[in-house]
């Protein structure tokens, strides 16, 4: 609209003044200023100039000038009932998009209803003390992820109905489980839909009064490591503080190895503000990643608690023929653990690696492979602080295996045993004895 209304204002002007050069020789007491044709072409676009302004073109080029300015006349009418007329149009099908697109999320929602595991179960008759049927700490589980052909398939919807669902409700993503598998496997492409729980600018935070918080850095880029580590602190009555949200994942912007300085596409902000106008949209970028940092790191400091408060970063690995180990735990020169715990950490993963070894056939260990490293958000928290912290990173086949449900129960309760652990929360455990559909009305902070 303001574009058509300038270039109408242009032409306008030009024509005025061609007007007026040619009908002032001719009728200079009428049109006997260039103001005067400007007023005399204006009232073409009123009321054709009856009862305005008196007086018509008598030379040719006049005519030719007021026949222009007549066309023009119809053009303002219809150039802005075309434009508004148009912008109904795609008013109505947005919003006809976003009543369908809303469908589409309750029914992703409800593809991720709570299920029952009957290998779950069957492992809780041989091991009663995991956790009893009765108090519903077995009930039901939140699936990993649901395959998207089935999806299309179940609702009757196409790649881009899941797309733009995808991308307008964050707490759904579309992952691929080859990235699950290393490159000597040449694994086959298996799309599949992921569900989040997300209640903060970067993802995940809830609370639960516990002294062990687990935090995955890198839920949003990591298949099913988000789902993991929801999952993990669920059963175990842990803290979560999981990202999930990116503001553009082309431009990831790292929490396992956080940065001092933000960049937005290589660019500091002092550099976009050298040309701030152009760099409107980056500037945009790098406020809402400022602002996800922030909530991120207040999070992370308002769980380190004292001596007694942990920390676990958990992270998924590809396993290959140069990285055997089902579990990395971190090397005990490398993780931020107090002196006084330091022998009950190194006795915890012992203890894990054989409970892993001798329940599931995973080979665990103490390794060196991924340490907490400099830029680590832990080590950013501040020098008063005081907690301990280290890092489990569990391979990806462990995520794909049959009994990652019980995989999940058993190193809660080792971590618990070890650490000093409350356990499940009772909202927890009533919330997964009923079947609930995915995580729309899960509540643990409320």
């Amino acid at each position: 609209m303001i574009i058509s209304l300038m270039i109408l204002f242009f032409i306008t002007f030009i024509l005025s003044v061609v007007f007026y050069f040619a009908e002032r020789s001719a009728q200079a007491d009428v049109f006997e200023s260039w103001w005067s044709c400007i007023i005399w072409a204006a009232t073409r676009y009123i009321d054709g100039g009856d009862g305005v302004f008196e007086g018509a073109p008598v030379t040719i080029v006049g005519r030719i000038v007021a026949f222009m300015l007549g066309i023009i006349g119809i053009a303002i009418v219809a150039i802005p009932a075309g434009l508004i007329g148009s912008g109904f149009m795609d008013a109505i099908a947005d919003e006809k998009r976003d009543n369908e697109l809303n469908g589409y999320k309750e029914n992703l929602e409800m593809a991720f209803r709570g299920q029952a595991d009957v290998n779950f179960r069957e492992y809780l008759k041989q091991h009663p003390d995991l956790c009893k049927l009765e108090t519903g700490k077995s009930g039901y589980y939140l699936p990993a992820y649901i395959p998207l052909p089935k999806l299309l398939i179940r609702y009757g919807m196409d790649f881009r109905d899941v797309f733009d669902t995808v991308t307008k409700y964050p707490q759904f993503r579309i992952a691929n489980l080859a990235a699950m598998h290393s490159l000597e496997e040449n694994p086959d492409d298996r799309l599949i839909l992921t569900h989040q729980y997300i209640n903060a600018p970067y993802g995940c935070f809830i609370n639960r009064g516990s002294k062990i918080t687990i935090v995955s850095t890198s839920s949003v880029l990591e298949t099913l490591t988000g789902w993991f580590a929801h999952t993990l602190s669920m059963v175990g009555g842990f803290n979560l503080i999981s990202k999930e949200v990116e503001p553009n994942i082309g431009d990831f912007d790292s929490y396992a190895a956080m940065e001092d300085t933000i960049k937005v596409f290589g660019y500091t902000k002092e550099e976009l503000l050298k040309e701030k106008s152009k760099n409107a949209s980056k500037l945009k970028l790098y406020a809402q990643k400022e602002e996800n940092r922030k909530a991120f790191m207040s999070h992370l400091t308002s769980v380190c608690q004292g001596e007694d408060s942990w920390l676990i970063f958990i992270n998924t690995s590809i396993k290959s023929s140069t990285n055997t180990l089902d579990f990395h735990f971190t090397e005990s020169g490398k993780a931020m653990v107090i002196e006084a715990n330091a022998e009950n950490y190194k006795s915890m993963v012992q203890s894990i690696a054989e409970m892993l070894n001798d329940e599931f056939g995973y080979v665990a260990a103490l390794s060196d492979r991924y340490p907490l490293g400099k830029n680590c958000p832990a080590r950013k928290i501040g020098e008063n602080a005081v907690f301990n912290a280290f890092k489990i990173n569990v391979g990806a086949p462990v995520l794909l295996d049959p009994r990652k449900i019980i995989t999940i129960h058993k190193l809660a309760q080792s971590i618990n045993n070890a650490l000093g652990g409350s356990g499940m929360t009772a909202y927890d455990a009533h919330y997964l004895t009923t079947r609930h559909y995915g995580l729309r009305d899960y509540t643990p902070n409320a």
